[in-house]
């Protein structure tokens, strides 16, 4: 197995082998670090410090791929988290340009179109080390975003 592929992996079993549940239509240029999904497993980001991609099972089994480093511009990606309807990714470059990137994807109907910055603000800092919470207001149900770093 390559770092172009998602498999499946008995560890209580080293018999059996391995199966691929989905093949990447472009190579990660490393191992991928981060990986997160719905609830329901349906919708799932992948991705390295340098590339992302979500990929939805609903539109397509075989998995509609969107290349969101393509997309956006995104690289050096520090934290990816998955809230109840939209997917969070924080990166520290756009275009080359250090910054603090938030990008809020919708789970309803992942599409370029729906993607929207929620932070977007250029500066001289690189970071390394930061983490990404949601807080839930339970009378108005919304999401609410937090982001720290050191």
């Amino acid at each position: 197995m390559d770092m172009n592929h998602m498999f499946k992996y008995y560890y209580n079993d080293e018999t059996k082998d391995h199966i691929v549940l989905k093949e990447w239509s472009k190579p990660f240029r490393e191992t991928p670090k981060f990986a997160v999904c719905n609830k329901v497993q349906t919708k799932m980001i992948v991705c390295t410090s340098q590339d992302a991609l979500l990929i939805d099972f609903e539109k397509d089994k075989k998995g509609f791929e969107l290349d969101i480093d393509d997309c956006t511009g995104l690289s050096n990606i520090q934290v990816i988290l998955a809230g109840e309807k939209n997917f969070y990714i924080f990166a520290n470059k756009q275009e080359g340009k250090l910054g603090y990137y938030l990008l809020l994807i919708s789970m309803a109907n992942p599409s370029v179109e729906n993607m929207q910055f929620l932070l977007k603000f250029e500066n001289k800092l690189d970071v390394r080390d930061c983490d990404l919470y949601l807080l839930k207001e339970k009378p108005l149900d919304n999401e609410e975003q937090i982001f720290g770093r050191k």
